[in-house]
């Protein structure tokens, strides 16, 4: 099915959507606050590559630290932008008039949750940054657990989305 044909429909924000979003932008906020701080304490070389142990094992310019912000900053901005058109997503069920309305509040949930996540570790990587500015031989010992459970939230939230659609599909 084209996305021509998605009937275009303006969706109403649960409390659990303000909440996301709140969240995201506070978490964005907090991101851009830790590179304020990180950028005037950094000195000219910094460490841009850890070992799965958390160990640094490379050293570069600071410069190296903009690709963190300019992916927070960018992956809220666009997906902000995108929920906003849920006409335009692909979805593996026919869209109709009966079932739009809530397919489309699915899909825009499940793209503020990955944004929430995105942006949180985008955010954390800035603060771990951070602290190995002021911890250059501590090592990140949590960075390993944080992000397999960034990677775990990723695919239950796919696994949710996929069990709500399939929900609608039996409608």
């Amino acid at each position: 099915m084209s996305t021509e044909e998605h009937p275009k429909l303006k969706v109403r924000l649960s409390g659990i959507d303000y909440l996301l979003e709140i969240s995201t932008l506070l978490v964005v906020i907090a991101g851009c606050f830790g590179f304020v701080i990180y950028w005037q304490m950094a000195p000219q070389t910094v460490f841009i590559h850890y070992e799965l142990n958390g160990l640094a094992n490379r050293l570069g310019s600071k410069l190296w630290q903009f690709p963190l912000i300019t992916c927070l900053t960018t992956t809220y901005a666009g997906m902000l932008i995108l929920h906003k058109y849920p006409h335009i997503f692909n979805f593996p069920i026919k869209i109709t008039e009966e079932n739009a309305c809530h397919v489309y509040k699915v899909a825009i949930r499940m793209i503020r949750i990955v944004n929430f996540i995105l942006c949180s570790l985008f955010s954390c990587l800035i603060y771990f940054q951070l602290y190995t500015l002021q911890n250059p031989l501590a090592g990140l010992e949590y960075n390993v657990p944080f992000m397999s459970v960034m990677c775990v939230l990723m695919l239950l939230l796919l696994i949710t989305f996929i069990i709500g659609i399939m929900k609608i599909m039996k409608y």
